[in-house]
Parts: C-alpha cells; structure tokens; sequence
C-alpha cells in the first residue's frame, strides 16, 4: 500500500471517530423537532472542575467532513508519470 493510499485510509478513519465518538456524548435532542434543527442545536457538554464547556455537535461534523475531503483527494489524486 503505497502512503497516499495509507494517508486517505487514516484521514478516513479518523473523520469517522472524530464524528462518531462525540455522538454518545450529546445533549439537547428533541423528539418533535426535524432532523436539521436537531442537528443545529444538540451539543457535546464538557465538565471540568471549573465549569462546563459546550461545543455544538455541528463542529465535529464539519471536521469530519473536512477530513474526508481529504481523504478522498488523496485517494483520489493523479498518478504522476
């Protein structure tokens, strides 16, 4: 497996843990509310000693996204001559 294969595999892999992980971990889901307004307003809530940190879960899904983007282009990627 040459490494741009390897880096599209890893790059993959990890916008699969960084979107997938944070989803046990989210809070504000409403039953009567659609799909998209739900993924607009749930969050991941972090408790430290000092107080909570919000982060909404829209973020993790635009890394992820963007990880994939670069995956694919490195699969994806012409060969040179």
């Amino acid at each position: 497996m040459n490494t741009s294969k390897l880096r599209a595999a890893l790059s993959s892999f990890f916008a699969f843990i960084v979107s997938f992980v944070p989803a046990f971990f989210t809070s504000g889901w409403k039953g009567n509310e659609s799909f998209i307004k739900n993924l607009i307003s749930i969050h991941v809530d972090f408790h430290f000693f000092f107080g909570n940190i919000r982060i909404p879960y829209r973020f993790f899904l635009a890394a992820s996204m963007i990880l994939l983007y670069a995956g694919f282009s490195q699969y994806l990627k012409p060969k040179k001559n």
